[in-house]
């Protein structure tokens, strides 16, 4: 009897030790999955900033109904068409964006190259969609 709580007891202790190193490992990211979740967050902060960017283009194409100085008009279209760039912008990342998967067959190295670059893409798609609702934001005042 004394055998088997032993032997019971040390099992415990095994097992629970190995669970605690598997999960350490599996809480430890790589530097490429790290990269890949910066990525997404930056497409998932900005993503929802689309409608913003289509309410606004509604709005615009409605001030322009009105009687409006030509310069007036030039400037709303000139936003309208900021607004546009910044939807393609997203559109087209979303469409090139390959995310890595663990069969994926490019080094470390690769998707650590190519991460950065989509990272620096993204961010750049993120501040062209803020500064096109800000400055169409700027021309739809006074729509509601």
């Amino acid at each position: 009897m004394k055998f088997y709580l032993q032997l019971l007891l040390g099992s415990l202790v095994f097992f629970s030790c190995n669970s605690t190193t598997t999960t350490q490992s599996e809480n430890e990211l790589s530097k490429v999955e790290l990269l890949a979740a910066e990525v997404i967050g930056i497409h998932d902060e900005v993503m929802p900033k689309m409608e913003t960017i289509n309410d606004l283009r509604v709005k615009l194409e409605k001030r322009k109904e009105g009687k409006l100085k030509t310069a007036m008009l030039e400037a709303i279209d000139k936003s309208l068409n900021k607004l546009e760039a910044a939807d393609d912008a997203m559109m087209s990342w979303m469409r090139a964006y390959k995310m890595p998967s663990k069969n994926d067959e490019r080094s470390e190295e690769e998707l650590i190259k190519y991460l950065e670059s989509e990272k620096k893409r993204i961010t750049e798609v993120k501040n062209l969609m803020l500064s096109s609702i800000a400055d169409g934001e700027n021309w739809a005042t006074g729509m509601e």
